[in-house]
């Protein structure tokens, strides 16, 4: 922040622990869902979605560095996924200053939902593998 010439104490904000009520609300009032780089959310980056949040990730080649990729991907939103920490930059600023894309993206994420929550499938993979294996 100080080597772009921004007061961090003015720009950023450090929040306490939330309790899971006050965290929904939070990602209500956001403009966008950071993912972690190196280390993606999974729950977080559920949530956030579930409230129409964009998320900018920067997947990794590891499990752990991929959720939010695989849910923007089932979402269709590849432009929310990064190459290089550049464009993660990039992303994130144009999310939080282009109002009319923000509000493009929140609806393709709401147009997405039934996809990503309400996709029986991978229960049913879950199944017949429970099944196989007691059977």
């Amino acid at each position: 922040f100080k080597m772009a010439g921004l007061d961090p104490a003015r720009h950023l904000l450090f929040l306490p622990w939330q309790g899971w009520t006050d965290y929904l609300q939070l990602n209500g009032v956001c403009d966008v869902f950071l993912d972690s780089v190196g280390w993606s959310g999974g729950n977080t980056s559920m949530e956030a979605l579930s409230r129409a949040l964009p998320i900018v990730t920067l997947p990794t080649n590891l499990m752990r560095g991929r959720h939010a990729y695989a849910m923007l991907k089932v979402l269709g939103l590849d432009e929310c996924i990064t190459r290089d920490l550049e464009s993660y930059v990039e992303m994130a600023a144009r999310l939080g200053t282009d109002t009319a894309f923000n509000a493009q993206i929140r609806q393709r994420i709401k147009a997405g939902h039934p996809k990503l929550y309400d996709d029986l499938e991978p229960i049913k993979v879950l199944e017949r593998l429970i099944e196989t294996v007691v059977g």
